[in-house]
């Protein structure tokens, strides 16, 4: 067996060649018991902007160019407080040791860390239970999972997408991008969902961190397909909610994530039937599963019932964990 290396990437952007071969490593070991699709890799890679103060490092096989078997991604989450992405293969022969790094590594940079995990993670929840991680109340995500086959492999007839009158729901095109980010940051500005968590708002949120050069950054990664990024068109031409798929061929599953509407279509059903027709996209491209991962807590109730409406059922919930003093 080869040794293992460890390589702290440069902060900030992430270069688009080790997000995809992050996204390969997640793909080798992915199953309903994993937190962490390949296509979370891509699309939470390029949130982070230039002067972002995350963190990163990866553990490869033999050596720099060799298969990456674990990571870690840090970035701050408060005074004296960081955040850690930490991703083991649980396959390999040394994912306790590799876990036991990561976790090191991580507690490196504030006085306390916090990382959420899949309450299936056997590998990770040990080693964070061995190193005194203390369970966090708050919100917290379901993975909600449908098949698109049957038994034998033969596809599952899916939902068609139920539209007002007047709309359509179809792929991206290459000049509608400004437009399609735009739809985005109104869909998922912080206010917004505060609001439709039940929150009031303080009136001191930032806008949404999505950006044009983020889309560009999404759209250059190796995952990134038009025919699974989704708009719905409104009777007047303009685009009124998104939806964008991944698939991973490795595993033949397929990840929703992001969706949204913006919010002078609220309450018509078209993230519903943008969801619809994705499922319908991934079925046909080869998926066997379709995943998506909304918040499965009480407070914010309202995505999850959108998805279970089209069949699919949870399999596994977060658990947040926090290791260090605080």
């Amino acid at each position: 067996m080869p040794p293992t290396v460890a390589i702290e990437l440069p902060p900030g952007l992430e270069p688009t060649a080790w997000v995809d071969r992050r996204a390969d490593a997640a793909a080798r070991s992915w199953c309903p018991a994993q937190r962490t699709h390949p296509g979370d890799v891509a699309w939470s890679a390029a949130q982070h902007d230039v002067d972002d103060e995350c963190r990163s490092r990866v553990w490869c096989a033999g050596d720099a160019s060799g298969p990456v078997l674990a990571w870690s991604r840090v970035e701050p989450a408060g005074p004296g407080v960081a955040y850690a992405d930490v991703h083991v293969d649980p396959t390999h022969p040394e994912a306790t040791g590799l876990a036991e790094q990561a976790l090191g590594w991580s507690r490196g940079h504030a006085p306390a860390t916090l990382l959420t995990l899949l309450d299936r993670e056997r590998v990770l929840l040990d080693a964070v239970s061995a190193a005194g991680g203390r369970e966090q109340d708050g919100p917290w995500f379901t993975h909600l999972l449908t098949d698109l086959v049957d038994g034998s492999g033969r596809p599952l007839e899916r939902l068609r997408p139920s539209l007002p009158a007047g709309y359509r729901v179809r792929a991206v095109t290459d000049d509608e991008a400004d437009e399609r980010v735009e739809v985005h940051r109104a869909s998922w500005a912080p206010a917004r969902i505060k609001r439709l968590a039940g929150q009031v708002p303080d009136g001191e949120e930032a806008g949404s961190r999505f950006s044009r050069p983020a889309y560009d950054r999404v759209r250059a990664t190796r995952l990134y397909r038009r025919e699974l990024d989704l708009v719905v068109e409104a009777p007047d031409g303009r685009l009124a909610a998104t939806a964008l798929g991944w698939f991973d061929e490795r595993s033949r599953s397929g990840l929703i994530e992001p969706v949204g509407t913006a919010p002078s279509h609220a309450t018509r059903g078209l993230a519903r039937a943008a969801c619809a027709q994705l499922i319908r996209e991934l079925a046909r491209i080869g998926a066997r599963t379709a995943l998506v991962c909304p918040r499965g807590d009480a407070g914010y109730p309202i995505p999850a019932r959108l998805y279970r409406s089209l069949g699919m059922v949870p399999v596994a919930r977060t658990r947040t964990f926090r290791l260090g003093s605080g």
